[in-house]
């Protein structure tokens, strides 16, 4: 009885996102950049970040899960995580599952306004936290608790050219 075996040996390659990307470029752990103008980074698992310009960014995580805000403002569109990407500025921290957020840092103020879903934010100075969730802000300032409340909208007036007006949103609970 014969046998007839054939062995194939094959060649494949396996092309992933970088973990990190700014400009199609990957960025490692430990590099901080700069940007001059508007760039977007990019996450693996789908997570955007549209830089202004003269924000400046670090990368704490090979992941891209860890990451420092030095200065400048990022808005974030975070995709379903199920570890948090964690965000650090100087004076605070947020944590974020899935959801999409403004975050702006400097030295003397941090302001987090979450467009949708839900963001832990930290102050990094002070022992305190709150949980803002879509259509709420949070603000760290040196040496304050954290300020949080409904984001004002803007109702147009109507009129053409006209600026409108700002108009917060009140959720009141049940009198005592």
């Amino acid at each position: 009885m014969w046998v007839t075996a054939l062995l194939v040996v094959g060649l494949f390659i396996v092309i992933r996102p970088a973990p990190v990307s700014i400009s199609g470029r990957q960025l490692h752990a430990g590099e901080t950049v700069k940007v001059t103008s508007t760039e977007t980074l990019k996450l693996a698992d789908g997570t955007e970040m549209v830089l202004a310009p003269g924000t400046e960014l670090r990368v704490i995580s090979a992941d891209g899960k860890q990451l420092a805000l030095n200065a400048g403002k990022l808005t974030a569109s975070v995709r379903k995580q199920q570890r948090p990407l964690e965000i650090q500025t100087p004076l605070a921290g947020v944590k974020v599952l899935g959801t999409k957020f403004d975050l702006e840092a400097g030295n003397q103020t941090t302001r987090l306004d979450v467009r949708e879903g839900l963001v832990r934010f930290d102050h990094a100075q002070e022992n305190s936290a709150v949980e803002v969730a879509g259509g709420e802000f949070a603000m760290a300032v040196p040496r304050r608790e954290i300020l949080a409340g409904v984001t004002p909208v803007t109702v147009n007036a109507g009129k053409s050219g006209s600026r409108g007006r700002r108009v917060a949103r009140l959720a009141l609970g049940p009198a005592s």
